[in-house]
């Protein structure tokens, strides 16, 4: 004899209360919570929009790990600039008219009016500026 048919045997005589149409699903899984057949699909596949985030954790790693080699190869290309500058001091640009001679000068005032100084003053704005960035010290105030 089938298990089914045993169950019937000892069961058939048991009366409920209401007698309801059975249901495939238990009543904790029935209501609007559980989607239609024909919803399923459209839930687990949705469309693939082109340059969307993906929908899935490895697609996710993934889009990360481009992006951190992407990253990791721009770091690689400030490294390089940045040691050309190794070793070197920072500069600031001030106004001309912030600078003050210093009272302990070490030319005398009529070596700005020889002809050599007018040829250094002219090559420097052919140049665009001094080259070379010139030292100052604050002042006390």
């Amino acid at each position: 004899m089938r298990i089914k048919h045993k169950l019937l045997a000892k069961t058939g005589d048991l009366t409920g209360a209401e007698q309801a149409a059975p249901s495939p699903l238990p009543a904790a899984f029935a209501g609007p919570c559980v989607p239609a057949a024909a919803d399923l699909d459209v839930q687990r596949f949705p469309p693939v929009v082109p340059g969307a985030a993906p929908r899935t954790g490895p697609g996710q790693i993934l889009q990360f790990r481009g992006q951190l080699l992407a990253l990791e190869g721009e770091l690689g290309k400030l490294r390089e600039r940045l040691s050309e500058h190794q070793g070197s001091l920072p500069t600031r640009k001030l106004g001309a008219a912030n600078i003050v001679p210093s009272r302990w000068a070490n030319r005398h005032a009529d070596s700005f009016n020889s002809p050599e100084f007018v040829r250094l003053k002219q090559d420097i704005e052919q140049a665009g500026g001094n080259v070379q960035p010139i030292r100052v010290r604050p002042l006390g105030t």
